[in-house]
């Protein structure tokens, strides 16, 4: 797991705490690049480190990130960084993603929405992405099998038919993320790729 330390300057991505490794983030930032100018959706922001890779990748190819977590004290994150980290409550880790988006200057390809990833709040905002050219989502927010199939379910008819789904924490027991993805994916046309380290990525079309 990476460190959860929070320096006071974020110079890139990797500067931000958070547990998504070099590596994996590389392999999100290659998908960004490869759906540029296409939106990519996260689930999962907390301090911004794979949000703020993903936009430092699509930036200079005109592509948005769109960055969806509820900072909920009773979150899957929350309980983690607690154990490493007493400090790093969920209104630091939002903080942290404010700050870091500032220093690294990608707020004009990121937008952070702070709701739930389902229901009244974030159906109001998901409407505005129908019909528009959602290339990659990345899920790394709670882990639950039934949270990531019902994400899944909600998400996946926005992508366009050229697309990527990435999911973090993939095959970590005792979380059921690569069943849901398994159950859900191969139906509307993806097929799985290989793993990232903790990352696993399916695809739909030619990438």
């Amino acid at each position: 797991m990476t460190d959860l330390t929070h320096p006071a300057t974020y110079t890139t991505w990797t500067d931000v705490p958070g547990w998504m490794n070099e590596r994996e983030g590389a392999k999100l930032a290659r998908l960004a690049k490869a759906v540029a100018p296409g939106i990519v959706v996260e689930v999962g922001t907390w301090c911004g480190r794979s949000a703020c890779a993903l936009a430092l990748a699509v930036r200079p190819l005109g592509g948005k990130v769109i960055s969806i977590d509820s900072y909920k004290d009773e979150s899957q994150a929350a309980a983690e960084a607690i154990r490493t980290d007493p400090t790093l409550t969920p209104r630091t880790a939002k903080a942290i993603a404010l700050e870091a988006a500032d220093q690294l200057d990608v707020y004009d390809v990121l937008d952070y929405w702070h709701c739930d990833s389902l229901g009244r709040g974030a159906d109001y905002r998901l409407h505005i992405l129908h019909n528009k050219k959602v290339g990659l989502l990345h899920l790394d927010g709670h882990h639950e099998h039934d949270q990531v199939m019902s994400e899944l379910v909600a998400y996946t008819p926005l992508l366009a038919p050229v697309a990527a789904v990435a999911l973090h924490d993939y095959t970590f027991e005792p979380y059921g993320i690569q069943e849901a993805a398994e159950a859900v994916l191969p139906s509307i046309g993806f097929s799985f790729l290989h793993p990232i380290d903790g990352l696993g990525v399916w695809v739909r079309g030619a990438q």
